[in-house]
């Protein structure tokens, strides 16, 4: 079949997909009005001009109807992620699903760029519970420390984080941790070490508001500190998987230790 052929093929079932439904609607309304006594008595013209009429004021409704039904249940808009052989400068950095409260950011620096820094995104929070590593910069940054009411570290002198600090580039680790509870209690904060590595860090901020969210970054031994991946979840369209991450932390809090210094 030639390209001439395939052309108008496409014609016809793109007129006939469009045009066809409406013309098999105004045809069969036209019957219909032509059976009505008053209109039958104008003759056929007035029949079809009934008929015509009323599949556009159908068709009209229809697509009203369409219209709203997308404006209240939209599509996700979702940043589709680049093809696996796309340079890195092609490759989008943030894959964000707003609809469904989900951000992914592939790593710190993409974090930073997005947000700021951590205390510029706890500004106009009323309650932060943190579960950091270290959480050194932040502390050492003064800014909107005074927003974790509760911090969860873990104990400097554990196997865990001490395995942990051997893979990676913070060899300082348990001396880190120390200064990090003294700076944090000094500021009000309730703090509590945790005997158990568990290779995640997690912000939750107002979970208990419609607006709150939860940032999780994976912590993972051998990892390097700017290229871990993390995500936000929002209330708003992650409630569920925010509940079970705030009963998670409960959990851990509640049989974590008061820091012995």
């Amino acid at each position: 079949m030639s390209w001439r052929e395939r052309l108008n093929l496409t014609n016809v079932v793109n007129f006939w997909t469009i045009f066809g439904p409406d013309g098999v609607l105004a045809v069969i309304l036209s019957w219909v009005a032509d059976h009505i006594g008053p209109i039958a008595e104008l003759g056929w013209g007035a029949a079809i001009f009934v008929g015509v009429g009323a599949t556009c004021l159908i068709m009209l409704v229809i697509g009203a109807l369409l219209v709203a039904w997308r404006y209240f249940h939209p599509l996700p808009q979702e940043r589709v992620p680049a093809a696996p052989d796309a340079s890195p400068n092609e490759r989008p950095s943030v894959v964000e699903s707003k609809n469904n409260g989900v951000k992914f950011f592939t790593n710190r620096n993409v974090l930073q760029r997005t947000h700021g820094t951590l205390g510029s995104r706890f500004a106009g929070a009323t309650k932060v519970s943190a579960m950091l590593v270290v959480g050194h910069k932040f502390y050492i940054s003064g800014d909107k420390i005074e927003a974790v009411k509760e911090l969860l570290l873990p104990d400097p002198d554990g196997k865990a984080i001490k395995h942990f600090a051997a893979t990676t580039e913070r060899k300082d680790t348990t001396r880190v941790i120390k200064e990090v509870t003294r700076i944090a209690r000094k500021h009000g904060t309730a703090v509590r070490w945790y005997d158990h590595f568990v290779c995640h860090s997690m912000l939750l901020v107002d979970v208990e508001r419609p607006t709150g969210w939860i940032h999780i970054e994976m912590v993972l031994p051998y990892s390097t500190h700017d290229k871990r991946p993390s995500y936000t979840l929002y209330k708003n369209g992650q409630e569920e998987a925010i509940l079970e991450m705030s009963r998670v932390f409960r959990e851990i809090w509640d049989n974590a230790h008061e820091p012995r210094l």
